[in-house]
């Protein structure tokens, strides 16, 4: 991506460069070769546009023409804005008034911007002064703090540096691309648990694991649910499958073959699994299988995050003695909080038999309403019990939550500067910094 950007700065430049030194020579032959000349080459561009640009793919939602100014409400998009314009208006504005009190001619100007241009794609390729710099860095910039879709970018990102034992089908949506971080040691594994259904896990899992990609980290998730809803929100259909967390579980199939990236990778599940725990019933260290398959694949991921079915059976064992840590989601009600209660129970059991160092890395509210009282009241519930260990992220109530699976997506990539996507950022960087 960012030499796709330097070449469109390096070619903006030469334009700029040719440009008036041709139109200064035509309109020394007539004022009427300008105005001529200019919308030829401009039908000569829309042709090889039209020819050679590859097809873009459709957009998520579409795009109205007021959403530039939503956009604005992104305070890296508002700041790098205003920076941009401020420089731009000061620069052409000098550039306009220049010609005036040197008194130059046409040529004498077409001269002035050819050297201008010829500066800017000299710099812009050399990085060596500082209006290509300027240029480059606002532009880069604009890319780096805005969370939105770039399907030409992505599809060359995810096209170009494939991972190791992972494989592209052609029913995948292409990734938003991602600032690539170095893998440094083994993945950190994150378990979602709660045996209460219907708190979010699922969202929780997929979401945090996109806004951990967002920050440029290589993602796992693991659906080990046999609903298969976490395969579903990345748009696969579980029935189609061949292959899932079943073969991985049972068969010792490594889990690199049911992988499939979408906007981070995802280890399938069908409702195959249902059947996992009745067939791994006889398999010595069966609650260590899921642990085994993920050893293979630690040093190609920063994250690996477990979406876990509602209850404490063996799936779920298999998940907390593969993790490092436990992110709780919770409901802001009573019969989700009882849940905590059971699975600090089963936690303490897998510590003391099967894997030692596994804690909770924090308790997740979400699904708040803050217009009730009884959220506020077990929010201050959960607070009082747990301390620190309560999240600074409140997940509320939207409706986006249950349109972006629709649309096979992450609500980060659908509703990218929505209050729920933000919400999902702030939990990222609060799991970031605690370690």
């Amino acid at each position: 991506m960012s030499g796709a950007i330097i070449l469109y700065e390096a070619a903006l430049g030469l334009g700029i460069a040719s440009g008036p030194l041709v139109g200064g020579l035509l309109g020394g032959i007539s004022w009427r070769g300008p105005f001529f000349g200019t919308p030829a080459l401009m039908a000569v561009g829309f042709v090889a546009i039209v020819v050679l640009l590859e097809p873009l793919p459709k957009p998520a939602r579409k795009v109205s023409l007021v959403d530039p100014l939503k956009a604005l409400r992104h305070r890296g998009l508002l700041i790098t804005g205003v920076v941009a314009l401020f420089y731009n208006f000061g620069f052409f504005t000098l550039l306009a008034y220049t010609p005036f009190p040197l008194h130059m001619s046409a040529h004498e100007l077409g001269f002035v911007f050819f050297g201008w241009g010829l500066l800017l794609a000299v710099a812009v390729i050399s990085a060596g002064a500082f209006l290509g710099v300027i240029d480059t860095v606002l532009t880069e910039a604009v890319m780096r703090v805005a969370p939105v879709e770039r399907p030409v970018a992505s599809v060359r990102a995810r096209e170009d540096s494939p991972a190791r034992g992972r494989t592209r089908r052609s029913d995948e949506v292409p990734a938003t691309p991602k600032r690539r971080l170095d893998v440094t040691g083994q993945a950190k594994v994150i378990a979602f648990a709660n045996q209460k259904g219907g708190v979010a896990k699922t969202t929780t899992t997929l979401n945090l694991a996109a806004a951990f990609a967002e920050e440029g980290h290589r993602v796992l998730c693991v659906d080990m649910d046999p609903q298969g809803n976490l395969t579903m929100s990345q748009g696969i259909d579980p029935e189609t499958l061949e292959r899932s967390m079943f073969d991985v579980l049972v068969h010792d199939l490594p889990i690199s073959e049911v992988t499939r990236t979408c906007e981070v990778d995802v280890a399938v599940a069908s409702i195959d699994l249902a059947g996992a725990e009745i067939a791994m019933s006889m398999k010595i260290g069966r609650e260590r299988s899921l642990d085994r398959a993920l050893k293979a694949v630690r040093d190609d991921y920063d994250f690996v995050c477990i979406d876990t079915p509602p209850s404490l059976g063996l799936l779920t064992v298999n998940a907390l003695t593969a993790a490092d840590k436990v992110i709780v989601p919770v409901q802001c009600e009573y019969l989700s909080m009882r849940g905590l209660l059971q699975l600090q129970h089963t936690l303490s059991m897998i510590r003391e038999n099967l894997n030692p160092n596994v804690d909770i890395a924090g308790i997740l509210p979400t699904m708040v309403d803050t217009r009730t009282l009884h959220a506020k009241e077990a929010i201050e519930i959960l607070e009082e019990n747990f301390g620190d260990r309560v999240f600074g992220a409140r997940i509320k109530k939207t409706v986006r939550f249950a349109e972006a699976p629709v649309k096979g997506m992450s609500v980060l990539k659908y509703d990218p500067t929505g209050a729920a996507a933000d919400a999902y950022r702030r939990l990222a960087k609060e799991v970031l910094s605690n370690g």
